[in-house]
């Protein structure tokens, strides 16, 4: 099996974020998804805040429609330095 045999596009796909409790890291991911995703309007995001607030994740998932937007997607996440980890 290659890369390319494990997605099939379309289809919707998840990306966690991880950054510090007091960046508002929806903003952050809203307009990266805004600039970089094919259909931005069609993105869900989920804000999860760990117990003692210090660090936060958002999970962004996108209708993606290819590999290369996937590729821009993880490029301007990992390039934010307010975002501590992208998976």
């Amino acid at each position: 099996m290659t890369e390319q045999d494990l997605l099939t596009f379309p289809c919707e796909f998840p990306i966690k974020l991880i950054a510090r409790g007091e960046v508002d890291l929806e903003t952050i991911a809203r307009t990266i998804v805004q600039q970089e995703a094919i259909h931005p309007n069609d993105a869900r995001s989920s804000l999860t805040r760990s117990r003692h607030g210090r660090y936060q994740s958002v999970t962004v998932t996108i209708q993606a429609e290819e590999r290369a937007e996937l590729d821009r997607l993880y490029g301007a996440f990992t390039r934010e330095k307010a975002i501590l980890i992208v998976l």
